[in-house]
């Protein structure tokens, strides 16, 4: 199995994990992103790691050194101002669709009590 990161995209300085997918020895994982290699064992082929606080987003390569070698891809996401997308701001889309599930509630409501009061000056 590959070997994964998580979260992938991570932010500068922050904390990931990896998950070496079958590392048949003990060893490192390496790469430019991160502050320091992570130790890997066979019993545990997993660790934590830390993102470098200077990094620019992008992709950065990730090498595992365990009874041989694995590669994987580290992406760092910039928070907006600093070049990179703000995710996690709504969009025009989310805005409307918010809109019209609550305009969507106050109709239904508006319906049932019409017809609840037809039922009851019906009896």
């Amino acid at each position: 199995a590959a070997p994964a990161v998580r979260p992938n995209p991570a932010a500068p300085g922050g904390r990931i994990w990896i998950w070496s997918g079958g590392c048949t020895a003990a060893g490192t994982a390496t790469s430019p992103a991160l502050s320091a290699p992570i130790a890997l064992s066979p019993d545990d082929p997993s660790g934590p790691g830390t993102l470098r606080p200077d990094l620019i987003g992008g992709a950065y390569p990730l090498t595992l050194h365990c009874g041989g070698t694995q590669t994987a891809t580290i992406h760092v996401a910039t928070a907006a101002g600093d070049g990179g997308a703000a995710s996690d701001h709504l969009g025009i889309g989310d805005a409307a669709l918010g809109s019209a599930v609550v305009l969507g509630g106050i109709a239904f409501g508006a319906v049932s009590l019409v017809r609840r009061r037809r039922a009851a000056t019906s009896d």
